[in-house]
């Protein structure tokens, strides 16, 4: 049990040791600077709060759930006063119950030591241990799974434990040479290019091992945000300088135009039946501040494309680009150009929200992810439009999760929670911008940090657009390199 004590650095300090005796087998850490709390947001299983720690303590209370949505956070609110009661009736609005007053270790019966150790249960009434609380969340994963989609689709999911054959006999230490000989000569080319400020003609990227990477954000219905993830998760690796390249692949509802304001622009359908080029990639890329956008059709045909072209497309822009972030149509198990993509896809964005509806169909709908080839360890549940008066992020993981069968071993997990009022901040986002980056706590970043590294790239956070030329794209492509981790 890892807890995390946030507080002025002398009371922190004194309750560390408190606990610390009633707890000895416990893992004690202290934060006295808001700002570093979402440095430990994936670790803790308790977080023990003062109101009076530096920082807009009401703002911070609107975040808490966000940043440590599997988390029992108790909060140390001090004495009763107006300022106690304002902020107890704040944070009971964003979900937040155990609160201990008065001076510590706080008024009986539910002073400090009582409150890290017996969270209120979310879906019962009284309390029960923290140890069982969160054992209890573990064995949920180690649990049978229902399976509630048909058995012909699941019978055999796609996956292979089985390690990956040798190729050759060669030895280890000749393709050790040959990678060090290509490294050399990468960097020689860059030194050359910093040097004399020549640009390489060919807009090509292969510093990280294989070309660029492929991220899906797939949802299994409209309105649930599925574009909204695609294209800001794009546009922060842009910013952030990974060059990222955003691709619409809902051929029949293409979104990413209306959502960017791209008009009278070519779209994807020009390059059906054609060979597939770089040359041809890059004149219908368009540039959208920091973005590079490939969009979809946009004279609203289907057109016909060969068999493997669409792929030839990814593979080709994850030569051009570190990251390929790729939209994909809702019910995306019924669009037959799709299911190569969930095969070789570096990663999935799961987008679901707290709805009924969203509740209802989850179960059926994750499966069809494994059914596409999508692997569970590669898929990050983004939960969208996030109340905490509604369903705990773990029940909707919970959910997600049921319709796995026994044999899958690696569950996903909630990679993000994006809050309930986004409605109302994205509506700014039909006037072609992308919102919610200026944040530098937002969901956005971790979604779009995690994304970054599984590429190779360091992730450096910037809310400052910047216009850049195609040109300019690839001259930062080598640039970029050598932040590489």
């Amino acid at each position: 049990m890892f807890c995390l004590i946030a507080a002025e650095n002398d009371v922190a300090q004194v309750i560390k040791t408190e606990l610390n005796k009633c707890y000895p087998d416990w893992k004690f850490d202290t934060c006295t600077d808001a700002q570093a709390l979402s440095r430990y947001s994936d670790e803790v299983n308790v977080l023990v709060l003062s109101r009076f720690l530096p920082e807009d303590s009401f703002k911070l209370l609107k975040e808490l759930k966000l940043m440590f949505f599997s988390t029992h956070i108790v909060l140390l609110v001090g004495v009763d006063g107006e300022h106690q009661r304002a902020y107890i009736k704040a944070a009971e609005d964003n979900g937040l119950f155990n609160i201990v007053t008065g001076t510590l270790p706080g008024d009986m019966p539910y002073d400090i030591f009582t409150a890290v150790k017996t969270p209120k249960h979310p879906d019962r009434e009284g309390y029960i241990d923290v140890e069982e609380y969160f054992q209890e969340k573990d064995d949920e994963e180690n649990d049978e799974l229902i399976n509630l989609h048909p058995e012909e689709i699941l019978t055999e999911p796609d996956i292979d434990d089985t390690p990956a054959p040798v190729e050759d006999d060669q030895p280890r230490d000749n393709d050790n040479v040959e990678d060090l000989k290509t490294k050399i000569n990468e960097l020689e080319q860059i030194v050359k290019m910093l040097n004399t400020g020549e640009q390489e003609k060919t807009p090509m990227s292969k510093m990280a091992k294989g070309g660029g990477i492929l991220v899906l954000s797939a949802a299994n219905r409209g309105g649930v945000g599925k574009t909204t993830v695609a294209v800001t998760v794009a546009e922060a690796l842009s910013r952030a300088g990974v060059p990222t390249v955003l691709i619409d692949y809902d051929l029949g509802s293409p979104a990413v135009a209306n959502f960017l304001e791209i008009k009278d622009v070519s779209g994807i359908e020009a390059l059906a039946g054609r060979t597939i080029r770089h040359s041809n990639l890059q004149d219908i890329i368009v540039e959208k501040g920091n973005l590079n956008i490939l969009p979809g059709v946009m004279n609203r045909t289907l057109p016909k494309f060969k068999e493997g072209q669409l792929w030839q497309i990814i593979d080709m822009l994850k030569e051009m680009y570190g990251v390929v972030v790729c939209d994909t149509p809702p019910e995306h198990w019924t669009k037959p150009w799709i299911t190569e993509l969930f095969k070789k896809a570096d990663y999935v964005f799961a987008v679901v929200d707290q709805s009924k509806t969203s509740e209802e169909n989850t179960r059926a709908y994750a499966p069809y992810l494994l059914t596409m080839g999508a692997s569970p360890e590669r898929i990050g549940i983004v939960l969208n439009k996030y109340s905490p008066k509604l369903d705990h992020p773990k029940k909707v993981e919970k959910e997600f999760c049921a319709g796995f069968k026994k044999n899958v071993k690696t569950l996903p997990k909630i990679a993000a929670v994006i809050p309930e009022d986004w409605d109302a901040h994205v509506s700014k986002g039909y006037k072609g911008e992308v919102v919610g980056l200026e944040d530098i706590n937002s969901q956005w970043h971790r979604l779009a940090e995690r994304i970054a590294q599984l590429a190779g790239y360091g992730y450096k956070q910037s809310s400052k657009k910047e216009k850049k030329s195609i040109k300019d794209l690839i001259s930062g492509i080598k640039k970029i390199s050598f932040k590489k981790s």
